[in-house]
């Protein structure tokens, strides 16, 4: 389907719409510029909106959410508040929750659990990856690395300490849950000091919240220079197995599923999801 919704301020989709029918499966993909980026909002929301909304699938997955639990505690406020609120708070994958909870439709998460993140750090597993683990790479290099992933889709003149401090507690709480270790933090300020102190010593360089390109550092890059690139590509490449995991199990149940997902991992996996509908159709 390519494109679908409104352009935004700088002329690019924000959405981008992928669907697998084989029968009576059908399983769509919605790609997402995450609502943290600026941009028309409404291009993001209301295709979620139409998609989940009005066509009622019977199923959902999105990401952001540990496939561990249907959707994590540190969400349950959305179930409260008006879905204008969600979208003033800059997060589409809450608003789809929230319109799948407000439906009856059942939602599940598709990123991995702290377990799953273990297991592909297994030297047996991680090298026959195509991105492996960088070299002594551990759960907490991951924690970190996703706390500060996620910090930095904010604008730069937004981020502040709560707002980290925030990012942490989330992941936090989210591990705690799957009952997997987490780093020993304190307090807020040692969770800071603890994040400032490991990107210094990952990237050889300070934190710097008005960073403009720390969202490229801590992405995957095809020629990546910072290790946190690095971490990222393996972390993406164990994130969207999960996804794609999620999806075939969703449609050995369920006859039309939908994914919401950040575009970069819909456009890292249109090939594979291809394969993976066909896979589900035999």
């Amino acid at each position: 389907y390519g494109p679908v919704g409104d352009t935004d301020i700088k002329g690019k989709f924000r959405t981008e719409k992928e669907i697998f029918t084989y029968g009576k499966k059908k399983l769509t993909f919605l790609g997402t510029m995450h609502l943290r980026d600026e941009g028309n909002k409404d291009a993001v929301t209301r295709p979620i909106f139409n998609e989940i909304y009005l066509n009622r699938p019977d199923y959902v997955l999105v990401e952001g959410v540990s496939s561990s639990v249907e959707f994590p505690c540190t969400w349950l406020s959305i179930l409260t508040k008006p879905t204008s609120e969600l979208i003033r708070e800059n997060s589409e994958m809450a608003y789809a929750v929230r319109l799948a909870v407000d439906k009856g439709i059942p939602v599940f998460g598709i990123e991995p659990t702290a377990i799953d993140l273990k297991f592909a750090l297994r030297p047996e597993i991680s090298a026959k990856m195509k991105y492996p683990a960088p070299a002594s790479l551990t759960t907490e290099d991951l924690f970190f690395h996703k706390v500060l992933e996620s910090f930095s889709l904010v604008a730069p003149e937004k981020r502040n300490v709560q707002v980290l401090s925030q990012e942490c507690a989330h992941l936090h709480s989210e591990w705690r849950s799957e009952k997997a270790a987490t780093p020993n933090v304190k307090n807020d300020a040692d969770a800071i000091a603890k994040l400032k102190a490991w990107y210094l010593k990952t990237n050889q360089e300070p934190l710097n919240f008005s960073d403009k390109n720390l969202h490229d550092k801590l992405h995957p890059a095809d020629s990546a220079t910072y290790k946190t690139q690095k971490i990222a590509q393996f972390h993406f490449e164990v994130r969207d197995a999960s996804m794609r995991r999620q999806a075939k199990a969703a449609l050995g149940q369920y006859n039309n599923v939908v994914v919401v997902e950040g575009m970069a991992h819909l456009n890292a996996n249109r090939k594979t999801l291809s394969d993976l509908a066909l896979e589900i159709a035999k």
